[in-house]
């Protein structure tokens, strides 16, 4: 960092320090805010918090917010927050014929062919490996008491229920670089652009055409390990832009005029001493 942007953000799992990585070490140059922030807090029924800052130059910026990072967590729920009303299973928006194919492919990697069997345990034993069959039996244990009211309840079949990592409920867990959603209620694997909606990509122009994600198709094309790895590593779009929106809010640059005042003067005394 070369001191020459006015203001930055910067985001990443709970258990970075902010504190010691950012706060202390830029106090001299910036004033950082920060709080941690998922979409769930903002009526978005999927798990993905993360620690997300802003620095703002002390040299031509100034923070008009709260300086208390309690405040700023409280002025920015009181303003974006939002309960979940809505389970994870709004974003299983892919056709099933999709999911056809990818149940077809996977029995034909393992050395099945014919018909796919409906979904339930018969498909399960035939597509999973025998690693996802023994997760998925924890989690078959776990449903009656953690779904939601309306019976879904997602798992990510390549964790185990006690590791860290992506939880299991009626909320679409968080995405990593890799993993093996399934909703048990239907019985529905969420597919790759699932993922991108449950990001909050407008993946399909058939609801708003008008915010239509451009790269959709290209995306939509991409293997599927590329297409895991690119959700897993990115921003949920509703949380980021609510957090940008809030410190832009609370920001303002200082009077330029002031800032040429002082490099004028600066300069005159340099030259003085000369």
């Amino acid at each position: 960092m070369r001191g020459q942007e006015d203001m930055f953000f910067q985001e990443c799992t709970p258990h970075f320090a902010v504190k010691s990585c950012l706060v202390e070490p830029l106090s001299v140059s910036h004033h950082v805010v920060h709080m941690v922030l998922g979409p769930s807090k903002l009526g978005w029924p999927t798990s993905r918090d993360r620690v997300l800052s802003a620095g703002l130059s002390h040299e031509t910026m100034v923070w008009l917010g709260p300086t208390n990072p309690e405040d700023v967590k409280m002025e920015f729920e009181s303003t974006f927050g939002k309960s979940c009303q809505l389970s994870g299973s709004v974003f299983l928006q892919e056709d099933v014929s999709v999911q056809d194919e990818w149940c077809h492919k996977r029995l034909e990697k393992r050395g099945f062919h014919g018909c796919c069997p409906d979904a339930g345990q018969k498909l399960y034993r035939k597509i999973l490996t025998p690693g996802q069959l023994q997760r998925l039996e924890q989690y078959q244990k776990l449903k009656d008491e953690h779904q939601g009211m309306d019976g879904t309840f997602f798992c990510d079949l390549d964790h185990w229920p006690s590791s860290p990592g992506p939880d299991f409920g009626p909320m679409f867990p968080v995405l990593l670089r890799h993993g093996t959603i399934l909703e048990l209620n239907t019985g529905r694997f969420a597919m790759n652009m699932d993922r991108f909606a449950a990001l909050g990509f407008h993946v399909s122009a058939k609801f708003r055409p008008r915010f239509e994600w451009p790269l959709a198709d290209f995306v939509a094309a991409l293997p599927e390990k590329g297409i895991k790895e690119l959700s897993g590593n990115c921003q949920s779009i509703p949380a980021i832009l609510a957090w940008q929106l809030y410190d832009f809010c609370n920001a303002a640059r200082k009077d330029p005029r002031h800032v040429c005042r002082s490099v004028s003067t600066h300069t005159d005394s340099d030259s003085d001493r000369d």
